[in-house]
């Protein structure tokens, strides 16, 4: 069965002049890929202020633990209340760094999942702009290695 029987509006689609301009349409994508791109840009902002928010913590903690340790040390001359003090503290503080470390980790791949959308839209901008032969083509054939006409060689 053909498509147009399934879609009977797609013939008169074809047929119709109304359909938005070239221009008008590049317009309505770049809108689109500009939003997408700040959409983008504030997802690994928040991705890398998650992780060093983790990291700080993680650090505080075990500053804060190895002062405790040392001064129940320094308080107990190095007695049983600092070994049960120790084997408390330090295996918590373990867990807490593995689970910091699984976190950032999570956050790494993200922010990389992210960089790799953002990329995917600048070739897009590129494109668009050699195509259109826009004021930054120049660029976009200078930048993929190529060289501009407007170099002299020489």
């Amino acid at each position: 069965m053909p498509v147009e029987e399934h879609m009977p509006g797609m013939e008169r689609m074809k047929d119709e002049q109304s359909l938005p301009e070239l221009s008008e349409l590049s317009s309505q994508l770049v809108t689109i890929l500009t939003t997408e791109h700040y959409n983008l840009q504030t997802g690994r902002s928040m991705t890398v202020a998650d992780a060093n928010g983790r990291c700080t913590l993680f650090i505080g903690a075990v500053s804060g633990a190895l002062i405790a340790i040392a001064f129940t040390g320094q308080v107990s001359r190095m007695g049983t209340a600092f070994f049960v003090f120790s084997l408390v503290l330090l295996p918590s503080l373990f867990l807490m760094g593995l689970i910091t470390f699984e976190r950032v980790l999570q956050s790494g791949i993200e922010d990389l999942t992210y960089a790799r959308g953002i990329t995917r839209i600048r070739r897009l901008y590129l494109e668009l702009m050699i195509r259109a032969d826009g004021p930054c083509s120049k660029w976009g054939s200078t930048h993929r290695g190529g060289r501009s006409s407007s170099r002299r060689r020489g």
